[in-house]
């Protein structure tokens, strides 16, 4: 497999937000936010996350060269908003799995920066890293991501128990 750095100048950036790979300052912040009652609801593990957890979490995402996640800024205010990610990255498959998406605070959500991160993000991985497939499950009951899941673009391939499973796919050697 070939090998995916996690630069910490790694900035992706966008018209109102830009993505920067996560360092381990904002681990308790993103642990506060996933904590959150109506966010954690929709993971799978939807159980609180201790601090001690995070940090295995960290230690573990330190180590998967497979795995990169995202803090959202938004640009205006300079302020972090929330988080996506890809992972399970195999760039000789051209594939990858999209996720981990969080708008932290009602007052930001509905602003369309969810949906503007997420295109920046799959732009990128299509442009920079090939990809060709991207796949996702989301909660069934998560009627307004599955909506803007659509928006981007990814069909629905099924359900398994409680998770819808969606792909977008490009063709190879598509431009963005």
């Amino acid at each position: 497999m070939k090998f995916i750095g996690k630069e910490a100048s790694l900035e992706i950036p966008g018209p109102r937000v830009h993505l920067r790979l996560i360092s381990q300052q904002e681990t308790e912040l993103i642990r506060q936010w996933r904590n959150q009652d109506h966010i954690r609801v929709w993971f799978k593990y939807s159980e609180i996350i201790s601090q001690d957890e995070q940090q295995v979490w960290w230690e573990g995402y330190q180590q998967r060269h497979n795995d990169l996640m995202f803090i959202i800024w938004q640009q205006a205010q300079a302020r972090p908003v929330g988080t996506v990610a890809l992972y399970h990255i195999d760039l000789n498959a051209g594939s990858a799995e999209f996720g981990r998406l969080i708008i932290a605070s009602a007052d930001d959500r509905g602003k369309g920066l969810a949906q503007e991160a997420s295109q920046v993000l799959l732009d990128w991985a299509r442009q920079e890293l090939s990809l060709t497939r991207i796949s996702l499950e989301v909660h069934l009951d998560n009627a307004p991501a599955i909506a803007l899941y659509r928006k981007l673009g990814f069909s629905e391939l099924g359900s398994c128990g409680q998770f819808l499973k969606m792909e977008v796919r490009f063709p190879p050697g598509q431009p963005g």
